[in-house]
């Protein structure tokens, strides 16, 4: 760390085995997140760890194949830090394998700035029990269908962003819905 690494900034660990990279990943938190977020660019995931990645409230941009694959994703995150999965080979399998191995969110590259910011935002935000993201700021909400009669306050509990359902199957796929809602990679749940 530097001698400028403010007590309030957010540690975002950069790791990716390319150089270029680690350098446009920290000229575009230098450049639009300067005043929140402090940028260490890391070659391996060794280098991460060994700076203390898994130990803090911190963030990691963590390249899949430099890190040595979606399954090696769980020993890079600490119990409060963030793992956001970054690859050239953004498919919707590598996204998915990413999620479902711990990653907070996935990042296809290249990665914009918008897209960066949104990322590192949704972050915070599950650090602070919230699920909004920069995203579901921008986007219109959609319009809620009428209420159906109730009888009773437990079925208005029960019921889920207007889902229809009620049984400990449909409660496990809202449960899903509510851990993945901060990410911004895509996601098919099927049952």
């Amino acid at each position: 760390m530097n001698d400028n690494h403010r007590q309030d900034t957010i540690d975002v660990y950069i790791v990716d085995a390319d150089a270029a990279q680690r350098r446009v990943l920290a000229g575009l938190i230098a450049g639009s997140g300067a005043d929140r977020y402090q940028a260490v660019p890391c070659a391996t995931s060794e280098e991460a760890l060994a700076a203390g990645c898994d130990s803090s409230r911190a963030i990691m941009l963590a390249d899949i194949d430099t890190i040595g694959g979606a399954g090696h994703i769980a020993k890079m995150a600490g119990t409060s830090s963030r793992v956001i999965a970054t690859s050239a080979a953004g498919s919707l399998n590598v996204a998915v394998a990413a999620v479902k191995a711990g990653a907070f969110d996935f990042l296809p590259k290249p990665i914009g700035a918008k897209a960066l910011l949104q990322g590192l935002e949704a972050a915070v935000s599950s650090w602070n029990g919230s699920v909004e993201t920069a995203a579901a700021k921008d986007t219109p909400a959609r319009p809620s269908r009428p209420a159906a009669p109730s009888t009773t306050a437990a079925s208005e509990e029960a019921d889920f962003a207007g889902f229809v359902g009620r049984s400990p199957a449909m409660h496990a796929v809202y449960e899903q819905i509510r851990r993945m809602a901060p990410s911004r990679a895509p996601v098919f749940i099927t049952g």
